[in-house]
């Protein structure tokens, strides 16, 4: 311990001027880096707050239109029922028989046929109630009380004391299926003939969900608690269902919504005579912002350069050797192009001139170096495609030497001309790409051969869109997937087939090969990449897919080539993908 002590006192020795510099310099930065920081975050999280509290208020303008417009909606469907003559005398009138009764019902449905919505899809759920008896449920409702039951409702009553004006009233359960022991808002007309005698009620059901929808779309409910109140402060909807049917000055209304910082908002319901209130929790509106990451990220990076720059200043002011000692290290990196200007003693300039000369030598020998590599990689690709092609050739000439021996000449004429093509498209051509319209054409030359050898029990089709004949994709890779198919998808000669589709998205070109055939088990699919499995040739051996992959991967990276999915009896599915130039 007493040796490294006394290194570490020889190394600050001799460097001491500048570790005193620097760490007055770096100390400082930090100190107003953190002080910057702690200004910038606290200006920040106000401002997103007042902005998030401004497009709130635009948000609850939004709302508040949406529900006047709704209550307009409803004072008009009200005030139409009330100067309804079918109305009056289906609520009003006695029967002289049930046909009269039925016509009157008849004609009641087709006049309320346009108010069965309220205001964007919003179902009325309307009950008429008539002083005669008589009673009437719009929608879905299913009555679930008698008449004089209904007009015995402590809502029919309260309306009766407002008898001028539409009457809004929350209620826990509504006296229909539809609201039964569901919290609601009940709407109330007194009906009134010409001479303003009562004859009957329209009463207009919300469920409390459907009428929060207006707000409930558009805030985020963990930042912000909206409710709805009462005249009587009574909270009639809410995004925080803990609090509906409580008053506002309940403790625990006060325990359900109260935060450490908040934002209030009211809006009048003007219609309603309600008010809507939103309370904004800061707090977690401060949390969601998640500055300090950005804010830590931009102070190291600027830190960063600072110190860069003060320590090269400093190291240049102490002396030029220190340059030197600072750019050494960049070689171990594989950084060779920091050259170093040539100042200081006579010595120094000698070592310095030395120094570059060493890094031109490295980035000759680097670059010599990766055109080595670069030479090699395209070699391995190259044989890469001449290994598919014998085994290619093989099975070709073996399929006319079959048709030559039975004697069928025009097939062996078609054989030998498809061949022909082959042969131009892929081995008297020399590059190692074409067009995808060419290889798709060449592939159906190869389809044209494999059927005249296994018959045409397998039939092929291709799906491509004609946007894509252009795109330029490596030679002969579908040919071997489709060789692969045929023999091992289809054995013994099973009908079937073999769907070709050829796709773009995002830069990306898909290749699908889909045979309905017999699939293969997942034992089968994980040899399919072995390098010893590739080697059998007269099974299902994949030497065709292996070294398909290798190419795409060779030519594209590692994160493309031939992915296989099987399913016993079901099928196979084989997917090309690599990028499109």
């Amino acid at each position: 311990m007493k040796k490294l002590i006394n290194k570490m006192r020889k190394i600050y020795l001799r460097n001491e001027l500048f570790i005193r510099i620097m760490s007055v310099v770096v100390i400082s930065i930090l100190g107003v880096a953190s002080i910057l920081s702690l200004t910038i975050v606290k200006i920040s999280q106000k401002t997103y707050v007042q902005a998030y509290v401004k497009s709130n208020n635009i948000i609850l303008n939004q709302v508040s239109n949406d529900y006047e417009e709704l209550n307009n909606n409803i004072v008009s469907i009200l005030t139409n029922i009330e100067n309804s003559q079918t109305v009056k005398k289906y609520l009003a009138s006695a029967y002289s028989s049930p046909a009269e009764e039925s016509r009157t019902l008849y004609d009641l449905e087709l006049q309320l046929d346009d108010s069965q919505l309220l205001y964007k899809k919003i179902p009325s759920n309307m009950i008429l109630i008539g002083l005669n008896g008589q009673t009437f449920y719009q929608n879905d409702a299913v009555r679930t009380r008698f008449p004089e039951d209904l007009l015995s409702l402590k809502i029919i009553q309260q309306a009766n004391e407002q008898s001028n004006s539409v009457f809004y009233q929350f209620i826990q359960s509504g006296p229909s299926s539809y609201t039964n022991h569901i919290n609601s808002l009940a709407i109330v007309k007194v009906l009134k003939d010409d001479q303003q005698q009562t004859y009957g009620y329209a009463l207009i059901l919300l469920t409390e969900n459907v009428f929060a929808d207006f707000y409930n779309s558009l805030i985020d409910g963990n930042l912000n608690t909206v409710y709805i109140t009462n005249q009587d402060q009574w909270i009639v909807s809410s995004n925080n269902k803990k609090i509906i049917g409580k008053k506002i000055k309940s403790a625990t209304f006060a325990k359900e919504v109260s935060s450490p910082i908040e934002a209030t908002t009211h809006k009048n319901l003007y219609g309603y005579d309600f008010t809507m209130t939103s309370v904004i929790d800061e707090s977690q509106l401060v949390k969601q912002m998640v500055l300090w990451p950005t804010i830590l990220a931009i102070s190291a990076i600027a830190i960063s350069f600072i110190s860069i720059f003060a320590f090269l200043t400093i190291r240049k002011t102490t002396a030029p050797i220190y340059t030197l000692i600072q750019r050494i290290p960049h070689i171990t990196e594989g950084d060779f192009s920091n050259k170093i200007d040539i100042t200081g003693t006579n010595e120094i300039r000698q070592l310095v001139s030395a120094y570059n000369f060493m890094l031109d030598g490295l980035n000759i020998y680097i670059q010599q170096l990766l055109n080595a590599q670069n030479e090699k990689r395209l070699s391995e690709i190259h044989a890469l495609q001449m290994q598919i092609q014998p085994h290619f050739i093989y099975n070709t000439l073996t399929s006319i030497k079959f048709l030559i021996w039975q004697g069928d000449k025009e097939k062996a004429a078609e054989a030998i001309d498809a061949f022909i093509r082959l042969l131009r498209n892929t081995i008297s051509d020399e590059q190692g790409s074409i067009t995808l319209a060419q290889e798709l054409s060449s592939v159906m030359d190869y389809v044209l051969i494999l059927q005249i050898r296994f018959g045409d029990n397998v039939a092929v089709n291709l799906h491509s869109n004609e946007a894509l004949k252009n795109e330029l994709v490596p030679k002969m890779i579908v040919h071997p997937i489709i060789e692969n198919s045929f023999i091992h998808a289809f054995p013994n000669h099973q009908k079937g087939n073999i769907e070709i589709f050829a796709l773009k998205k995002e830069g990306i070109l898909k290749i699908e090969i889909i045979d309905n055939g017999i699939g293969m088990p997942e034992t089968n699919l994980s040899q399919l990449s072995s390098e010893n499995y590739s080697t059998r040739k007269n099974q299902f051996s994949g030497i065709g897919l292996k070294n398909v992959d290798d190419r795409l991967k060779l030519l594209y990276g590692n994160e493309y080539g031939i992915s296989v999915i099987s399913t016993i009896n079901l099928g196979t599915t084989v997917t090309i993908r690599f990028p499109t130039k």
